[in-house]
């Protein structure tokens, strides 16, 4: 069944000349994009309120009451974010050894030592992480678990 844009248009193709089923691939990528500088920016952003404690002058004793009052997150949300700009980032910017990695997969990496990160693709799952720090933990690196 042929979608209405498809039947409207009649061709299939979307006026770049990449299929709709191709933009639309485009399109998710551009989005995840947009997912991970907006992750980073909160993360940068919180560490920042945490180390200026921006938060004491909003009535604030700490970053996570702050964080949890105002954004509804919650302490080990807050926590990841912190450490994700503390560890990863760049500014605001994750650094280029870890911009390949989601946000789920960066709050899996943040206990390991870097030089473990190195050789982790970007393809690998969030479950497949966590079994391979309890490999890490046992003594093996990544290419003997």
């Amino acid at each position: 069944m042929k979608n209405l844009i498809e039947e409207i248009c009649g061709l299939g193709y979307h006026p770049n000349g990449l299929s709709f089923a191709e933009q639309m691939v485009k399109y998710i990528y551009e989005d995840l994009k947009d997912i991970t500088k907006s992750f980073v920016d909160i993360a940068f952003r919180l560490d920042e309120a945490n180390r200026l404690k921006y938060y004491t002058e909003l009535g604030y004793n700490n970053i996570f009451e702050f964080a949890e009052e105002t954004f509804g997150f919650k302490k080990s949300t807050t926590y990841n974010f912190i450490a994700i700009s503390q560890k990863f980032c760049a500014g605001m910017k994750l650094a280029s050894d870890y911009d390949r990695f989601s946000y789920s997969q960066l709050v899996e990496l943040l206990p390991l030592p870097k030089d473990h990160i190195r050789n982790i693709p970007s393809t690998v799952t969030v479950s497949e992480l966590r079994e391979l720090k309890k490999c890490f933990k046992q003594g093996y690196d990544y290419v003997g678990c």
